[in-house]
């Protein structure tokens, strides 16, 4: 949820266009997966959300950092689960989403390939630097 004592969408400048921005971003997940609606959550953290490698528990997921370090996550989608606190995993090499990068997480749940999905992880923020701002879409299917 967006801290509206650090960040009043209705005065800040540019909040015109991070509001159609997110409208696009949503738009192209509803084309993309035929979905009617969106969860939309945005952000405003000063540290990682989720700092250990995971599989998110939803279909598909769609994330885009506006102001900070993106989504980290591993090439190799077919490691086991029990390695994911292996220090060499936990400190080796990943890929990380570039500020203002459309990262698309296929989750645990898609339908027909339960199980598998994107590892990855929220970027450790240091001391002093500025909080991340995250914009994170789920879609949402009637029951």
């Amino acid at each position: 949820m967006l801290n509206q004592a650090r960040y009043d969408l209705s005065r800040d400048e540019g909040s015109e266009l991070l509001r159609r921005d997110a409208a696009l971003l949503v738009e192209i997940l509803c084309e993309l997966v035929d979905c009617p609606s969106v969860g939309l959550r945005f952000a405003s953290v000063d540290k990682a959300m989720c700092p250990r490698w995971h599989i998110d528990r939803v279909p598909i997921r769609m994330l885009c950092t506006y102001r900070g370090s993106g989504t980290e996550w591993l090439d190799d989608q077919g490691m086991e689960k029990s390695r994911l606190s292996d220090p060499d995993i936990v400190n080796g090499p990943c890929q990380r989403a570039a500020s203002g990068e459309v990262v698309l997480l296929k989750g645990g749940l898609w339908q027909g390939n339960e199980g598998p999905g994107a590892i990855h992880r929220s970027p450790s923020i240091t001391p002093g630097e500025q909080s991340r701002m995250l914009l994170t879409l789920d879609p949402l299917w009637p029951d």
